[in-house]
């Protein structure tokens, strides 16, 4: 059995893929680095390891808080640009103080004038932020709406410009490193990564992209073997120092955690694969 982390990151990328850590068959040198790239755009693809894989898919993501909202410049969000999508969200939550109440609920004339789109444009927004639970439907009439904590995370979220091509590929060669370190090296950790497979925008030919995804599978690490004096001490450290590792380089960078390969949406690439 497999764990399968997503790690995604508001970038501004795109294309083919630059170099990356492996070992293991149908490896190249590209850089002075080896690099194994394997493009899978057909059915999903089953996957076994060792014995001794054995982790609980999902784990990653149980109580864990919202992280930071960040929305890139050039890009539209429910209709509206990344700054009025922050800046409207705010006009909505301070209305909200200056009326406080058990339950904050905004009317959607209110929603109108803090959005500042017409009518007409405000159907489609709001339709769109219902099915992602930033609102919620209050009554039957269409006219109030509840705001949710994902919708106050937009009046936080962080602005940033995308990011060209060459720099994605610069990450992606780091997070494969990044990788091939913790591997050999966090042993205080119960769990190492065999594989690292970017899909998604980057896939694309865009020169600019929204969005980094990087599906990482991992498995439970291999029982220390006891040392000749002494007592062996067992790992404590999991996902969250995974997460950590690849979120603390970059406010961009967001891990989710999967379960299995086979969800991974097609097409990919594998940038990273363990020798174990």
């Amino acid at each position: 059995m497999f764990l399968l982390f997503a790690i995604s990151a508001d970038l501004s990328l795109g294309g083919e893929l630059s170099t990356a850590r492996s070992r293991g068959p149908a490896f190249s040198l590209v850089g002075g680095m080896v690099i194994r790239l394997q493009i899978v755009c057909g059915a999903p693809t089953s996957t076994s390891g060792p014995n001794y894989a054995n982790v609980i898919a999902g784990e990653g993501d149980r109580g864990r808080a919202m992280k930071a909202v960040t929305l890139v410049t050039r890009k539209l969000y429910f209709g509206v640009d990344a700054m009025q999508m922050r800046d409207a969200s705010a006009r909505v939550l301070s209305r909200l103080e200056r009326n406080p109440s058990d339950q904050p609920v905004i009317r959607l004339d209110a929603l109108i004038e803090d959005f500042r789109v017409s009518a007409a444009a405000s159907r489609p927004m709001i339709d769109e932020m219902l099915r992602h639970g930033l609102l919620q439907r209050i009554g039957e009439g269409n006219r109030e709406y509840g705001v949710t904590d994902k919708f106050r995370s937009y009046a936080q979220a962080h602005v940033i410009d995308p990011l060209p091509r060459a720099r994605a590929k610069m990450l992606l060669t780091h997070i494969a490193d990044l990788a091939w370190h913790f591997n050999r090296n966090a042993v205080e950790n119960k769990y190492e990564i065999d594989a690292l497979a970017v899909f998604g925008s980057f896939m694309t030919l865009e020169p600019e992209l929204a969005e980094l995804t990087v599906a990482v599978t991992g498995r439970r690490r291999p029982p220390v073997v006891r040392p000749a004096a002494g007592r062996a001490t067992q790992p404590q450290q999991g996902h969250e120092q995974i997460r950590e590792l690849i979120e603390g380089q970059s406010r961009y960078l967001q891990a989710k955690f999967l379960k299995s390969l086979d969800d991974v949406p097609r097409p990919f690439s594998v940038i990273f694969k363990s020798s174990g």
